[in-house]
């Protein structure tokens, strides 16, 4: 269901606005990164429990199009990892819009295209209690967190 993301439009604004508003995603989790080639798009999946911006939705994706430039960078942990977005900055760019996220514990990443959208909302996997990663088995803990086949329920976005 996520993957049809960019045909949806909420009526609704979020909370906080991550395509203009720098801090916006502080403390939201990054769950998983997508690089579609053939579309040149690239999709952040963010679990929102601790998110100190947003308000209401418990999920959220990113989805930066035309991109021209995602890096990340972070040492080998060699164990499941739950990635925090400490700092987010966003900046105009001659390219269009560009993302660079300071996570915890001990990385970054930075994403830039021509344009990006912000989606956040409810998935049922979303709603439920984040798995203690040292102590359940880690596809117990995949389970637990949205996917991209999740069902999801549009709650407010926003459009560069």
């Amino acid at each position: 269901m996520l993957r049809a993301v960019p045909e949806l439009r909420a009526d609704e604004l979020p909370s906080a606005d991550p395509l203009r508003e720098d801090g916006a995603l502080a403390e939201v989790g990054l769950i998983d990164v997508r690089h579609d080639l053939l579309t040149s798009e690239v999709w952040l999946l963010l679990d929102c429990h601790g998110a100190l911006q947003i308000d209401k939705g418990s999920t959220a994706v990113l989805v930066v199009q035309d991109a021209t430039e995602f890096i990340w960078n972070a040492p080998s942990r060699g164990s499941m990892t739950w990635w925090t977005i400490l700092g987010w900055h966003v900046a105009q760019v001659p390219a269009g819009i560009s993302f660079t996220a300071g996570m915890f514990p001990d990385g970054q990443f930075t994403v830039t295209g021509e344009s990006a959208s912000f989606y956040v909302g409810d998935t049922p996997e979303g709603l439920g209690p984040i798995l203690d990663m040292a102590e359940s088995r880690p596809n117990e803990v995949r389970e637990s967190l949205p996917q991209w086949t999740s069902e999801f329920t549009l709650l407010a976005s926003t459009h560069s």
